[in-house]
């Protein structure tokens, strides 16, 4: 489960759902057309046991936005609410985030029971290119105040629609601002919380969402980028990097220092 928050599109793979609806809108394809392409990219996907439900709501949220959510589509979405089935991937166990999200899916089904009153159309393409380059040092703060920090490893700047920028989150938490040796070691963030595996959180973060980010995100430094820095294929908005303070809390509650 690549989750950051207990929000509907808080979640890598209906947010990745989410947009490439929305990006395939906007390039004026059909919303059949759309649905078929979805189902041809990401079949493995619908057809895991876990990974589903993040399929079938980033594409409830979608289709509703736009006027047009299939009934067949609210039914999964709504029989899976109905039981639960998707929370026992949440686990009990984490009663503050199992609430949550039973929470916001309960919302998101009321909310998806009635039609939009003002749908979403398709949009000309405004292309905002990546805000940072390679090498880049940012510092950004946690809801604590302290600072974390995350390494630009590269920009992507081919898309008709938005910029990219890989970003690698590094195991740095102070109310000191980081000194450049902290870039330049590269002890990166391993995600632990939750049902995270301990994934080094590298990823890409689209342009259009840089309203997203943590406060106080910004450049303090420039480094080099070496050749072996790792790679990533993972994307996100820029809320992605709230991992840090995720993690932290995680940690706290953990009695992990």
């Amino acid at each position: 489960m690549g989750s950051w928050g207990t929000g509907i599109l808080e979640d890598d793979l209906a947010a990745d759902i989410y947009d490439s609806y929305m990006d395939m809108l906007d390039s004026k394809k059909a919303h059949q057309e759309i649905r078929k392409e979805l189902e041809n990219n990401y079949h493995e996907c619908i057809e895991d046991e876990e990974e589903q439900y993040s399929y079938w709501l980033g594409l409830a949220k979608a289709q509703w936005e736009c006027g047009i959510l299939e009934k067949d589509v609210h039914q999964i979405v709504n029989e899976f609410i109905d039981s639960d089935v998707s929370l026992s991937l949440w686990g009990a166990e984490y009663e503050k985030d199992y609430s949550a999200r039973k929470k916001k899916l309960a919302q998101f089904q009321r909310t998806i029971s009635k039609v939009k009153s003002k749908p979403r159309k398709p949009k000309k393409y405004r292309f905002v290119p990546a805000f940072f380059k390679a090498g880049d040092c940012l510092i950004f703060k946690i809801p604590d105040g302290r600072y974390g920090a995350a390494l630009v490893l590269d920009i992507d700047n081919s898309e008709k629609r938005e910029g990219s920028t890989l970003c690698g989150l590094l195991d740095y938490v102070s109310h000191d601002k980081p000194p450049k040796d902290i870039y330049e070691n590269r002890k990166w963030l391993s995600i632990t919380h939750h049902s995270w595996n301990g994934r080094v959180e590298i990823t890409w973060y689209g342009a259009n969402s840089i309203s997203t980010a943590p406060e106080g995100l910004e450049v303090i430094y420039n480094t080099d980028i070496l050749p072996s820095n790792p790679k990533s294929s993972s994307w996100s908005g820029w809320s992605g990097l709230k991992q840090l303070s995720m993690q932290v809390e995680w940690d706290t509650e953990n009695h992990k220092s």
